[in-house]
């Protein structure tokens, strides 16, 4: 499994998570569904864990992401495309438009 990712506005953007999404939520059903087998699984029960704390942890940050990516796509929209909302907030502009260029530098 592995991210694909699209041409966005001149930066790379997650995509195509479907599958991603329903792999990763299947490994998380199959570990609680091992975590509630008593006995049978007292000997793994750390691995279990620690395996249901690294998943959640990755669905976490694709949640972020994908936020943080949709937040990004909309604050261009206003800021680098919109010259009206550009003259009307040029201090918020040049504000975005510095953040902009370190994201894409970086």
């Amino acid at each position: 499994m592995y991210f694909e990712f699209r041409m966005e506005k001149g930066v790379h953007a997650l995509d195509k998570i479907d599958d991603l999404m329903e792999f990763l939520d299947n490994d998380q059903m199959q570990i609680l569904s091992l975590s509630g087998q008593g006995r049978a699984v007292l000997e793994f029960k750390e691995e279990l864990e620690e395996w249901r704390q690294k998943l959640d942890y990755i669905s976490q940050t694709i949640e972020i992401w994908l936020k943080m990516q949709k937040t990004w796509s909309r604050l261009v929209n206003i800021f680098m495309d919109a010259e009206d909302i550009r003259a009307q907030l040029s201090e918020e502009t040049k504000i975005f438009e510095a953040i902009d260029t370190e994201w894409r530098e970086n």
